[in-house]
């Protein structure tokens, strides 16, 4: 006799595809950096929309991700979406499995390549085209044809996904000031 398992139907389900570059979400690429910031998308993610502090938690909103057996530190959940960091300690180079659990029950896993790399410039449009965020270092306006940064000026890039640091900052901690890393 077979017994015919059903899916929980009021798990998580992370869509197919669902798991991008969080800088590049509309921009397509076979695989989601170590270190850097990745968005899942799906339904019934999370019971309610909340925003992460720094250090970020593994655990927001009775919402948690695992990748590869390792916890992601999420900075922001609802029920549609998830912005977490992938683990510096990730395996790179082949597909592994990511799981998003709410209110104790766990989504059906889904395949993801990981990479050493993946560097994506956050974008005003927070789709990953158009003008970059990126700023004049000291005066932190945003640097674009109204107001070019001249030669010289130092310039601020917000991005993600450019691998592992020297020396190295932990998970979902922001990097200090001093050492640079």
């Amino acid at each position: 006799n077979f017994r015919v398992l059903k899916p929980d139907p009021f798990a998580p389900q992370v869509n197919a595809g669902g798991v991008v570059r969080g800088a590049a979400p509309a921009v397509p690429l076979p695989s989601i950096p170590i270190g850097g910031f990745v968005s899942i998308y799906g339904t019934q993610l999370a019971p309610a929309s909340a925003s992460g502090t720094l250090p970020f938690s593994t655990q927001l909103n009775n919402v948690s991700v695992s990748l590869a057996n390792r916890p992601l530190p999420i900075a922001y959940v609802s029920s549609q979406q998830i912005n977490a960091i992938v683990p510096y300690d990730t395996p790179v180079n082949g597909p592994q499995r990511l799981y998003v659990t709410s209110n104790g029950r766990t989504s059906i896993g889904q395949s993801v390549a990981v990479a050493a790399y993946q560097p994506s410039i956050f974008t005003l449009n927070q789709a990953g085209t158009g003008q970059g965020a990126i700023t004049n270092a000291v005066t932190g306006v945003l640097a674009e044809a109204a107001s070019p940064v001249g030669v010289g000026d130092p310039v601020t890039i917000y991005c993600t996904g450019l691998g592992g640091v020297t020396p190295p900052v932990a998970d979902g901690i922001p990097a200090p000031l001093a050492p640079l890393s």
